[in-house]
Order: C-alpha cells, then sequence, then structure tokens
C-alpha cells in the first residue's frame, strides 16, 4: 500500500488551506500541528493509521495574510479548521492536535462541536489563564458537547 500523502488545498472562503491528504476507508483523522512545525510532523503516525482512517493534517502557517505584530488569533485558526472540516464534508472527526494545534481543536470544538473524539497533547491555555472566567466558560461547553 502506498502510504505517501497527497499535498492539497482546500478554499475555506477567503484563503487557499493547504493540507496532507492521506487515502483512507474509515473515519477522518484530523491532525493539526504545534506553532512553527509543519503537517509533515504526523506522518510516522500517519503512515501507521493509513489504510483503516482518512488521514487529513492541515498547514496553519502562512496560509492567510495577517498582521505580522500579531499574527492571526486561534478564534480565527478554530474558523478556519471549522470552514475546511465543512468544505471537505468531514463530519465528526478524530482530532489530534499539538500545543497550538490542540488549542485550537479546543476552540473549535467548544464554538462549533466539530469532532467526535479530541486528542490533545500539551494544550496551550495560558493566555486564558488570565480570564479564569473566560477559561471555565469555555471548558464548560467543552465538557458539556461531549456528554
Amino acid at each position: 500500500m502506498n502510504n505517501a500523502p497527497q499535498t492539497l488545498a482546500i478554499n475555506i472562503g477567503d484563503a487557499e488551506l493547504p493540507y496532507l491528504y492521506y487515502h483512507g476507508r474509515g473515519r477522518a483523522v484530523v491532525m493539526l500541528h504545534a506553532t512553527g512545525f509543519l503537517p509533515w510532523l504526523w506522518h510516522p503516525i500517519a503512515r501507521a493509521l493509513v489504510g483503516d482512517y482518512r488521514l487529513i493534517a492541515p498547514y496553519f502557517c502562512d496560509y492567510r495574510e495577517s498582521d505580522p505584530a500579531s499574527g492571526l488569533s486561534w478564534i480565527k485558526l478554530a474558523e478556519d479548521l471549522s470552514q475546511m472540516c465543512e468544505r471537505l464534508n468531514i463530519a465528526s472527526p478524530v482530532m489530534v492536535g499539538h500545543s497550538m494545534g490542540a488549542t485550537v481543536m479546543t476552540i473549535a470544538q467548544a464554538a462549533h462541536s466539530l469532532a467526535h473524539t479530541v486528542l490533545l497533547r500539551m494544550p496551550v491555555l495560558l493566555s486564558l489563564w488570565r480570564n479564569p472566567n473566560k477559561l471555565f466558560r469555555l471548558l464548560l461547553i467543552f465538557y458539556s458537547r461531549f456528554n
């Protein structure tokens, strides 16, 4: 079996979001990298899962214009992730995120109820610690979507 991914891009309305796509038969798994990493970070894991799952690893760097001083907000990234899933007809994927990717997936799940399952590796919630009420509401929404 060929487990090399295709490099594709999807129009999410106001940007083209590139991603790696590994063909498979089962549920979609969306894997989102950390800040400064590439979607290729997931290649060893994707190779092990390809065939049983459809694997999508978006590239969340430099895909749209942003203010160099502030960059893209995590909320905007979460909206883009939701748009990507909608445009690719991905319903209830398993989502796996590392650091920034885990944080974006947490926000996307709280706001859009995208995932069947979310696996988080080192989510960065420090900016939310400054506002405990906001963090608590986000976690409460996140929890309620899975119960």
